[in-house]
């Protein structure tokens, strides 16, 4: 492989690192994100649920 120098191999490695970093950040503000809609869900449900309650004492 004479296309293979070691200048080559920095750079590829180089590159391959730089796209696990990436793919790694991506997945971390992926994972944050569902956490944050999952207690925004739970958040409202409870709102709705007290919601409901109240309405019934009301009626």
């Amino acid at each position: 492989m004479d296309w293979m120098t070691p200048d080559m191999l920095k750079a590829l490695l180089g590159a391959v690192a730089t796209a696990g970093g990436i793919y790694g950040g991506i997945r971390a503000d992926l994972g944050r994100m569902a956490a944050s809609i999952k207690a925004a869900a739970d958040s409202a449900k409870a709102a709705h649920d007290r919601l409901d309650r109240h309405l019934e004492h009301h009626q």
